[in-house]
């Protein structure tokens, strides 16, 4: 849902889209896009549950069936999250920002509006890239004495965690298009199917 009647109008073109892959996938469910838009402008549907039930609906369609959860570390029977956002400014630099994944256990499923480009934008993001580590304190002995020293460790709960800061994913500032790095590169999909698709 959006908060703010600003983040609604940001996010409208996300809206919009949406619409358009409810009526690909017969999920209307007797609206026209005019009450769906006039309840989107209402704060009355949420965004991101409106983009889970189309997940649920593709999955179908691509023979790999899930359901919808209501669980705190994910959405979907397959361990998988949805989160849905806008392309941000930060200084010179345009990026996506993905936020509250660190308690998510699976794939973090993104669709994010690019208002330069005026595309949306996917990323599926699977749990287990990013490493955690903590630091411990290790006694070691040395020259026959006991030595205390703390020491960086890889968490061993790091490969189903995701990164506590999130994602942030950026692109050209002039051309809107991906830039390089990881998620640009092996996390980014052309359209909701393709990024539905994966596990």
């Amino acid at each position: 849902m959006a908060t703010t009647d600003n983040m609604c109008e940001v996010q409208r073109p996300l809206a919009e889209f949406a619409w358009t892959l409810k009526v690909k996938y017969g999920l209307t469910f007797g609206l026209t896009q005019e009450q769906f838009m006039s309840q989107y402008d209402a704060q009355e549907v949420q965004l991101s549950s409106v983009f889970e039930n189309i997940f649920v609906a593709v999955r179908g369609a691509l023979g790999k069936p899930v359901t919808r959860v209501s669980a705190d570390g994910y959405d979907f029977s397959n361990r998988g999250d949805m989160k849905t956002g806008v392309l941000q400014k930060d200084g010179d630099r345009r990026r996506f920002v993905i936020k509250s994944v660190s308690n998510k256990l699976g794939t973090i499923y993104f669709v994010g509006w690019n208002w330069i480009t005026e595309k949306p934008c996917f990323f599926a993001i699977p749990s287990g890239l990013y490493e955690q580590y903590e630091y411990k304190t290790i006694k070691k002995k040395v020259k026959g004495k006991w030595k205390t020293h703390t020491e960086k460790v890889r968490n061993p709960l790091s490969e189903t965690y995701h990164p506590r800061c999130g994602y942030k994913i950026l692109v050209n500032p002039k051309t809107g298009e991906r830039t390089g790095g990881y998620y640009n590169l092996s996390c980014a999909y052309e359209s909701f199917e393709d990024m539905a698709a994966q596990d």
